[in-house]
């Protein structure tokens, strides 16, 4: 699969946030999100602000203990937001016992998914990647892949 890409530096937490609300702002639904990078590295950050986006003022939480968190914005086309973190999951079959396939495409869902490196032979073909690297304490540097799928996504950053 072709993974044409870009790269992003983030300074600070405010500026990933930021760059949540934009990448939020395009979306349609049906995009899967699949995050990586370690711990610290920003992935919660940037999705509290995509969540942000849609829900003003809502406070977000990582689902690092319940797993899975979902969201559901009014006004907007994107009727659902699920919101998966694996960190916790160590089996596969813990993993399909979630039912996330059963979000990938769907039309009125965004499906974003941290850790996503646990199960990357389950991902679906059409996802974006987001990969987090700490540069220093507070500066980050976030590769986003397969941009090429999501038209709808051309020139946002």
């Amino acid at each position: 699969m072709a993974s044409s890409g870009i790269t992003i530096i983030s300074e600070n937490p405010s500026r990933t946030k930021k760059m949540g609300k934009r990448l939020a702002s395009r979306l349609k639904g049906g995009e899967v999100l699949a995050f990586f990078g370690d711990l610290g590295a920003g992935k919660t950050t940037f999705i509290k602000g995509l969540i942000n986006w849609f829900l003003p003022g809502r406070r977000v939480i990582s689902p690092t203990f319940i797993i899975v968190r979902q969201y559901w914005p009014v006004r907007t086309k994107v009727s659902q937001i699920i919101h998966a973190d694996l960190y916790r999951l160590e089996k596969i079959p813990e993993i399909e016992d979630l039912g996330l396939t059963d979000f990938y495409n769907n039309p009125g869902a965004v499906l974003l998914i941290e850790w996503a490196g646990k199960i990357q032979g389950f991902l679906p073909e059409k996802r974006l990647e987001l990969h987090f690297d700490v540069k220093e304490d507070n500066s980050r540097i976030i590769t986003i892949k397969h941009m090429n799928q999501f038209p709808h996504l051309k020139n946002i950053f």
